[in-house]
């Protein structure tokens, strides 16, 4: 589970610092986003598995990636395998990676800004 979930966890985390330097107001959106968080953890079968979930919510969860957290932890989860396949795992390795260099780079172009106080 950990070599999923782990990944998975760094990988929102990245995005999440990603999304707060490109929105450089982030506190006014912020409540909005947890709304949108929270909404994608139901709609990605966090608590129904994707076919179980109503036809527009399937029709997104072929391209929103949380979908896919849940669908390869679930069956470790239920105990239905015991160990994730290496594409899984090199799956969620990689985007816990981009993101967070993407997080990085941006934060970095953010420090080096001008920034003017005042009114």
């Amino acid at each position: 589970m950990a070599a999923i979930v782990l990944p998975a966890i760094v990988a929102t985390a990245g995005v999440g610092v990603l999304a707060a330097v490109l929105l450089g107001t982030h506190r006014a959106i912020q409540p909005v986003l947890i709304l949108l968080a929270l909404g994608s953890y139901f709609a990605s079968g966090g608590f129904v598995p994707v076919s179980g979930l109503p036809p527009l919510a399937r029709a997104v969860n072929t391209w929103w990636p949380p979908s896919y957290v849940f669908e390869w932890a679930n069956p470790l989860l239920h105990g239905f395998t015991s160990r994730p396949s290496a594409a899984v795992v090199a799956a969620a390795v990689v985007a816990a990676a981009l993101a967070v260099i993407l997080a990085a780079v941006a934060t970095q172009r953010a420090n080096r800004r001008k920034v003017t106080h005042g009114q």
